[in-house]
């Protein structure tokens, strides 16, 4: 599988490979099946699981690539500074998420429902909590969007299950790689 981006709509699947590619890796870094679904089905809303879109398709003009990073920058300068192509790149996409939960960045309270995040960042990546929960708190205090209410919390859940329920958990092994990479993370906490 290799990553599909464009600065354009993706099929179901295009989306659905790389929502394969993006579990893979975050299994890779410890991350747990509940935090990835809920992730997942985050970045669907947002982006389709596209790494090459920009909002509303206007390059270098609102948010950029999986989770829709506004601005764009947040990603390209982190990017740049470290010699990482970033444009139309799910893996260094990937790795900016997980630097930002490493680092508890871009997880933080939410005016729109008047509530701090219950957890950090890094304790998300590694929560065995419902998978509805932590969908709501991707959206809630990692995306931050515009309306935050029932009904894309509800859109959002439902990509989330799907995620869980289809997506290949083992990363290609006997035993899921999740387990054998959580303790780095939980030590990194």
């Amino acid at each position: 599988m290799a990553w599909i981006a464009r600065n354009g709509y993706l099929s179901a699947a295009e989306t659905a490979g790389n929502a394969q590619e993006a579990a893979y890796f975050f299994l890779s870094q410890g991350w747990t099946k509940n935090a990835i679904s809920a992730m997942l089905g985050n970045m669907q809303g947002e982006s389709g699981i596209n790494p090459g879109i920009w909002e509303n398709l206007t390059p270098y003009a609102g948010g950029y690539g999986l989770t829709q990073w506004t601005p764009y920058t947040k990603l390209s300068d982190w990017a740049d500074n470290l010699g990482y192509t970033w444009l139309a790149n799910g893996p260094t996409q990937c790795k900016r998420i997980d630097y930002e939960s490493l680092n508890n960045l871009q997880w933080f309270y939410n005016s729109e429902i008047g509530m701090a995040p219950p957890i950090t960042f890094t304790q998300f990546a590694v929560s065995t909590l419902p998978v509805a929960t932590l969908t709501n708190y991707f959206l809630w205090f990692y995306e931050h969007p515009a309306d935050p209410g029932a009904t894309t919390q509800a859109i959002r859940q439902g990509y989330a299950q799907n995620w869980y329920n289809t997506l290949d958990w083992t990363g290609g092994g006997s035993l899921p790689v999740w387990m054998l990479f959580k303790f780095r993370r939980l030590f990194n906490a």
